[in-house]
């Protein structure tokens, strides 16, 4: 279950051990957040970690993506400023050539598996 602290900000269920900054999604079956992927919807995909998580049902603040500001992801690959983000494995977040949803265009270059700044893209 989830509920709303302030604006831009979620209390969720997780459902596993997942590190601080994870961009996470919306599982249906079982209405916990689980780390984003890939091949995951765009429409399923809410926001970051605020916190590091330790188990299956820990309560964790989620920053959603259409939270004022910018944010902070965790990249699977070295990144440049002209490229344009999108969720990849493990709830970070890279180049993902194939279905990945865009979520941002980032605000450093950065290289890979390092916390990073990104202006997010939200979906209309």
């Amino acid at each position: 279950m989830e509920t709303k602290t302030e604006t831009g900000y979620l209390n969720v269920t997780v459902s596993g051990a997942f590190a601080r900054n994870s961009l996470l999604c919306v599982n249906t079956s079982t209405g916990k957040y689980d780390l984003a992927q890939e091949a995951t919807a765009a429409a399923l995909i809410v926001g970051h970690l605020t916190q590091e998580s330790f188990a299956d049902g820990d309560k964790r603040v989620v920053k959603m993506l259409n939270a004022p500001g910018t944010h902070t992801g965790y990249s699977s690959e070295a990144l440049a400023l002209t490229d344009t983000l999108k969720a990849d494995d493990g709830g970070k977040i890279g180049t993902a050539s194939g279905s990945g949803a865009a979520v941002g265009v980032p605000l450093e270059a950065v290289g890979a598996d390092e916390f990073f700044e990104y202006r997010p893209i939200v979906a209309g």
